[in-house]
């Protein structure tokens, strides 16, 4: 597909919404290696828990924002929604809404026991963080998309 452009403005613009357009698709690319990490580090240690009920919500709380151009830069959020994954306070003794991904994150913040090692740091976001930066899947997937929209990327 051959597009033709009066001017740079109309060019760059062009490319801008193509970009942002692309930010949307990594934001899910990493949304769902967030999911993949919750998985991996979190529900797989304790596939059955007995103590309690596991109710997902530190998973489906992984929530993405929608692209934003800000001036020159394209951004895109994957981060834990505190209203879906606000479970914590079920288990805490005052009744306090702590941040629960922070603790399971940081391994900070626990106050109850458990007949096993459930206070450890299970960073489910830093591994992801480290896994996407150390692969550059990021730049990847954003020219795969780029390119499957007829956009060559070098």
């Amino acid at each position: 597909m051959s597009k033709s452009f009066d001017n740079l403005n109309d060019l760059f613009d062009y490319l801008k919404k193509e970009v942002k357009d692309s930010m949307d698709v990594v934001g899910e690319k990493v949304q769902k290696k967030v999911k993949d990490n919750i998985d991996k580090y979190i529900y797989s240690v304790y596939p059955n828990p007995k103590i309690y009920k596991r109710t997902g919500n530190l998973k489906n709380a992984i929530t993405k924002s929608n692209a934003e151009i800000k001036g020159n830069e394209i951004e895109v959020e994957v981060f834990v929604d505190d209203n879906i994954a606000q479970s914590y306070h079920m288990y805490n003794p005052n009744n306090d809404l702590e941040p629960y991904a922070k603790i399971v994150e940081t391994g900070i913040g626990y106050d109850f026991d458990y007949p096993y090692a459930y206070n450890q740091p299970r960073p489910f976001m830093g591994k992801t963080k480290e896994e996407i930066g150390n692969n550059e899947v990021y730049k990847k997937e954003l020219k795969k998309s780029l390119e499957s929209k007829g956009l060559v990327v070098k």
